[in-house]
């Protein structure tokens, strides 16, 4: 495929469509451009959108008004040389390409990572820290991970909730991302979301300020349904061997389209979330929101974690058999049909 830059044609991966929030911009003749916050246009040099005012030129004309505005953009993907032209109307200008798959050493494939769609949070809490995207059903099972970070506004304390809504399909319903919370304040954040969702199972990094946040979890506010990942205390130790197990089943899930991932900063993290040697970790900023998803969604492959599913899918999921990494299905002790998800 191919986009025109100039008078040149450029190769491009795909067109990729994202619902976020952007601005806006009207000019005094009338022209409208409705583009993300971050879009950057070359006029002479490049400019970020959100950085634009009324009574600034662009493209020749001069802006009389910038409003929000909410929708479905289209952008193009990994244009070669970074540069592309719009038509819009009659009306040519040039443009940086925003939108890129992760690299060939990303956890997770590139083209995977370039089909995921963003949405909007239906409702927020703490500011924007906690964002909801969908809310709790008493019919599903939820799950959630958590990262914890020292409060002192370096790492990030975050938490991602997501739903089981059958063996085939999870999805990201809530986030929470702070780096001001300290661990033993963050445990309340923790119980409060939650209780947002029925006090589902779930697993907390227990290193360093883990431990702080763990004890006040555990021992002070008594959360029971904290997942013990080596049988013996709350929590999960992030070892070498831990993490790579649950980068593993993430990139399992997600690349067999299994998990749904909305949240525009953990696609951003993920988009960044590389192989550097023999471990997994962001090559530019943080990837705190990432290792909560893989702290979540490595629930599914203990034994703790049980989820009733139809039989006949237990040909579908023989590729599980003997990996350590991965769940495999076997048969309930039960008088029943059910089947349940362990290890």
């Amino acid at each position: 495929m191919k986009i025109k830059f100039n008078n040149e044609y450029k190769n491009y991966a795909f067109i990729q469509k994202v619902v976020k929030t952007g601005i806006k911009i009207t000019f005094d003749d009338g022209f409208v451009i409705k583009c993300g916050k971050n879009h950057i246009f070359l006029d002479d040099k490049e400019i970020v959108a959100n950085t634009l005012n009324v009574g600034d030129m662009l493209i020749g004309k001069k802006i009389a008004s910038i409003e929000p505005t909410t929708q479905d953009f289209y952008e193009p993907v990994n244009v070669e040389g970074h540069y592309y032209t719009a038509n819009i109307g009659g009306v040519k200008f040039n443009n940086h390409n925003c939108s890129f798959l992760g690299s060939s050493t990303t956890l997770i494939d590139g083209m995977v990572l370039g089909s995921l769609i963003q949405k909007e949070p239906i409702e927020t809490f703490d500011g924007i820290d906690g964002r909801i995207y969908e809310k709790y059903d008493k019919n599903y099972q939820y799950i959630i991970g958590v990262d914890v970070g020292d409060g002192t506004q370096n790492d990030y304390s975050c938490i991602q909730v997501l739903k089981i809504v059958s063996t085939e399909r999870i999805e990201q319903v809530c986030v929470y991302a702070n780096n001001k919370i300290r661990p033993n304040v963050f445990a309340e954040k923790i119980l409060q979301v939650a209780k947002m969702y029925g006090c589902p199972k779930t697993l907390v990094e227990n290193n360093g300020p883990g431990e702080l946040c763990i004890y006040s979890l555990w021992n002070e506010l008594e959360y029971e349904e904290l997942v013990h990942y080596d049988n013996i205390n709350p929590g999960v130790k992030c070892t070498h061997k831990t993490k790579i197990s649950g980068c593993l089943n993430l990139k399992k899930l997600m690349e067999e389209r299994k998990l749904v991932v909305y949240d525009k900063d953990t696609i951003s993290e993920l988009k960044q979330f590389e192989r550097v040697k023999e471990s997994y970790m962001s090559v530019a900023g943080h990837d705190d929101l990432v290792m909560s998803l893989v702290w979540a969604a490595i629930i599914t492959t203990l034994g703790e974690f049980e989820y009733e599913f139809s039989p006949q899918d237990e040909d579908e999921n023989d590729d599980f058999d003997g990996d350590p990494f991965y769940s495999r299905y076997v048969k309930a002790d039960s008088d029943d049909d059910s089947w349940v998800w362990t290890v």
